[in-house]
């Protein structure tokens, strides 16, 4: 966050974050008698659904609001408008934002009690592999055309590299398409074998059923070659 000292003014920036894109709003606050050096930072997200999708985000609204709530995270369902905003306050711990944001991506569709899994988890993974916020092809310049293409190495047809992902990993693993974002909940080890598998998949162009293998057959070492 940048904050400037502006005479006996505070200009404060408030990130909000709408469609993966993150605007700052700068307001001018007076300090506070108690410190004059207070001012206000807020972090919001919003994400829409259509009319055809408001049954998905019914059912596990109430779940996710009691959690979010909970944990300092205020959040509103704007139903006839369309969309969902959270925000938090610069107390709250970012960890908490970024599960947050993911959860109400994974609401309006069939993927719903994934998004209150991921809130309950205590160890998780979520790896972004798009072109938004810093994912694997934007950060390695992986060429547009090519990006379909690397997104079915990690999935097979009909998604049928998930499962054996999961067997092998003992974790949970899920891909929202809609944000190119893989999630994945279980232990750290097994977490960690599933970053290395999709970032192998993604950046090196490998089917992930190969890497799949060459782990069943050597072990987790045989992807440091």
């Amino acid at each position: 966050m940048l904050i400037k000292k502006r005479d006996s003014k505070t200009t404060a920036v408030t990130m909000e974050i709408e469609g993966n894109s993150i605007l700052e709003k700068h307001n001018e606050l007076e300090p506070s008698d108690e410190d004059p050096y207070s001012y206000v930072d807020n972090i919001y997200y919003r994400s829409d659904f259509t009319k055809d999708e408001e049954n998905y985000v019914l059912g596990a609204w109430p779940k996710v609001k009691s959690f979010l709530e909970d944990h300092g995270v205020s959040c509103e369902l704007h139903l006839a408008e369309g969309f969902m905003t959270i925000a938090i306050a610069r107390t709250v711990e970012q960890d908490i934002f970024d599960k947050a944001r993911v959860a109400l991506d994974l609401l309006p569709s069939d993927l719903a009690p994934w998004a209150i899994k991921l809130l309950n988890a205590r160890q998780y993974e979520i790896i972004k592999i798009g072109y938004e916020d810093d994912g694997l092809i934007a950060k390695f310049g992986i060429d547009e055309r090519e990006c379909d293409e690397r997104k079915e190495l990690l999935l097979g047809p009909d998604d049928i590299y998930i499962k054996p992902l999961e067997e092998l990993t003992g974790c949970f693993v899920i891909v929202n398409w809609n944000t190119d974002t893989v999630i994945a909940t279980g232990l750290f080890e097994g977490l960690k074998l599933v970053r290395m598998i999709v970032e192998e998949c993604i950046v090196c162009k490998i089917p992930a059923v190969d890497i799949i293998n060459k782990i069943r057959t050597r072990g987790a070492g045989a992807l440091l070659w």
